[in-house]
């Protein structure tokens, strides 16, 4: 019995450093989606667009900039175009207007040519220099962590609810078991101890309760800094307002349903043959 008690209370230590371990892997992830959070709003729309998406949407952030500033434009099938005449100085949408040089570009085949472009390249050398990730895949992992918490403790409760009916009939058992007295000595020990087990789950179920919900508190907090990282960059302070909100999500910020439409083209599929008779 003694070596019974010492194996279920070993069980259940190690069951409370788990999840200890989980919340405290919870709350450094936590960290680092505040700091993820307070990037700097000084970045330019192709920083941040790298941050956001890597090379991919850094193409769509120049694209849909120059478009707004009439550098470029697109048909309704999505093929863009030059426009006679542009002048532009950052380096990446001079890139782009050299990809153009040569005439109409599908929007899907620019866009990859784009995130290749050694001036795209070399801005995430630049930022990577400066050991700032993606802070929407920074929000996504911890959002996960935070999901992981709560999935675990739903896990872990089950099977503590299932021990805890099985620990029930032992001690129901038991009780009827002390109502004969040659059973009693030996019963009192298995009652004893079933009274121990539910002590430990009560105690075990107060603490899982307490992380859930900690859980589920890391995912809202991290939604808020996800949120708050949005808005201090979709204004566009101190640069043009729709490559800032197209570097922080996508071409779905582009306002005007046409235009958003044109840059989501995608290759039109090819006639199909005739089926032989």
């Amino acid at each position: 019995m003694l070596v019974a008690a010492v194996v279920i209370g070993s069980l259940f230590l190690l069951l409370w450093l788990y999840v200890a371990v989980l919340y405290a892997q919870g709350l450094w992830a936590l960290r680092g989606a505040k700091r993820a959070a307070s990037a700097p709003n000084r970045l330019s729309p192709y920083e941040l667009a790298w941050m956001a998406g890597w090379g991919r949407r850094v193409g769509e952030a120049v694209v849909a900039g120059l478009i707004d500033r009439g550098a470029v434009g697109i048909s309704r099938a999505g093929t863009v175009t030059a426009v006679s005449g542009a002048v532009v100085d950052d380096p990446i949408e001079r890139a782009v207007l050299g990809l153009l040089s040569m005439g109409p570009v599908p929007v899907w085949e620019l866009l990859p040519q784009v995130a290749k472009a050694e001036e795209v390249v070399s801005l995430g050398a630049r930022m990577a220099k400066r050991d700032q990730g993606p802070p929407e895949r920074i929000f996504d992992r911890v959002h996960l962590r935070g999901r992981r918490i709560v999935d675990h403790v739903e896990m872990i409760n089950a099977v503590l609810m299932i021990g805890l009916v099985l620990d029930v009939l032992v001690l129901v058992a038991g009780l009827f078991a002390l109502a004969v007295p040659e059973e009693r000595e030996t019963t009192a020990g298995f009652v004893l101890f079933a009274l121990g087990f539910a002590a430990l789950a009560g105690i075990s179920f107060f603490l899982l309760e307490r992380l859930d919900g900690r859980g589920r508190s890391i995912e809202r907090r991290v939604r808020d800094c996800r949120y708050s990282w949005i808005h201090q960059h979709d204004n566009g302070e101190g640069g043009p307002r729709v490559a800032y909100a197209v570097a922080v999500g996508g071409f779905d910020r582009i306002e005007d349903a046409e235009l958003r439409q044109a840059l989501m083209a995608v290759p039109p599929r090819p006639p199909s043959l005739p089926r032989s008779q």
